[in-house]
């Protein structure tokens, strides 16, 4: 999700086109730099991503401050488990997700997808969005036989619902959200067959 502090002039997805937005972002080309920036130079958007924060807790505590104006890197369970009085007390907005579908919790928050024009601009984020779908996903060798690749599979979707495994996770306030093998490699083959140019788009967007 992408976040605002209350009491910032963003209040809402489309406030920050026609307002400056400070945003923090770790270095590289993590979502916190690599979406505001795709927004700024496709649609226009204001983001003004201040980089150089180490993890994802140093730009929260900095949004506490008033340093920064928002967070565009934070799912949204991190945000439920780590900073509930946040929602609790309305301290933020939640301005859009980047995801490829809405989180049943925030469904009238728009996708990403849904605050640019085009068709391209679309299939661009898309594509910069699909290891965020992934999450953290679980690889074999590319020659793993057929059954064993199928009993792995099954086994970690049995564990997924395993009542004690569930159990577990709630005490802890993990959210468990499992994506299935089947759909992780048709994410990945959807991933490999974007079109050249949207690939080379997407490069070109990230360009500092």
């Amino acid at each position: 999700t992408c976040i605002s502090w209350r009491g910032t002039p963003i209040a809402k997805a489309r406030d920050f086109f026609d307002k400056e937005f400070i945003v923090g972002g770790t270095a590289g080309e993590s979502l916190a730099t690599s979406i505001p920036r795709a927004l700024n130079r496709m649609a226009n958007a204001r983001f003004k991503i201040v980089t150089g924060y180490t993890v994802s807790t140093d730009i929260m505590l900095a949004m506490e401050r008033g340093e920064l104006q928002g967070f565009c890197s934070i799912g949204w369970t991190f945000l439920k488990l780590r900073k509930p009085e946040w929602l609790a007390e309305k301290k933020i907005n939640v301005l859009f997700q980047m995801a490829f579908e809405k989180h049943p919790d925030i469904p009238d928050v728009p996708l990403v997808q849904e605050l640019v024009r085009t068709q391209e601009d679309r299939q661009t984020l898309d594509y910069m969005l699909a290891p965020q779908d992934m999450g953290r996903p679980f690889f074999a060798p590319p020659d793993i036989p057929r059954e064993r690749a199928d009993a792995l599979r099954a086994a970690f979707m049995k564990t997924m619902a395993d009542p004690d495994f569930l159990r577990d996770a709630e005490r802890a306030g993990v959210e468990v959200t499992p994506t299935t093998g089947e759909a992780v490699r048709d994410l990945v083959a959807r991933a490999y067959g974007t079109p050249a140019e949207i690939v080379k788009r997407a490069s070109a967007l990230l360009q500092n």
